[in-house]
């Protein structure tokens, strides 16, 4: 399902970490700016002003416009942009996902050494 942009561009913030503030202040605008571009009360966006905010967040224009439900022609050096960026982001997604696994069973070991070592005391 499409997304607005400020939608996108809040996504890939949080996923970024950023705060709002820290982002403005980098991409040379008003905090409500991007305040309201978040939350879907400020459209009809200037071009420069979303690549600016894109480019501090670090997501690709292409990946913008193809969560905002824009379909490139197939074979497009454009279309291989986004599918090169979906790719990215997920193998993106999949590292942080598997480095939170491995924290997870590396605290499970954790437990179960303390389970073996309080029944060799009894």
């Amino acid at each position: 399902m499409p997304r607005s942009i400020g939608q996108v561009l809040k996504t890939a913030r949080l996923r970024a970490r950023l705060s709002q503030s820290a982002v403005a202040r980098a991409a040379g605008v008003d905090a409500s700016v991007l305040s309201n571009i978040e939350a879907g009360k400020r459209t009809g966006l200037r071009f420069d002003t979303v690549a600016r905010l894109a480019q501090v967040i670090g997501v690709s224009l292409d990946t913008i416009a193809l969560e905002c439900g824009y379909r490139f022609p197939e074979g497009t050096d454009e279309s291989r942009g986004v599918d090169i960026a979906r790719l990215t982001d997920l193998l993106g997604k999949i590292e942080r996902l598997q480095h939170q696994a491995q924290q997870e069973v590396a605290k499970a070991g954790r437990v179960l050494d303390g389970l073996g070592r309080s029944r060799k005391r009894r």
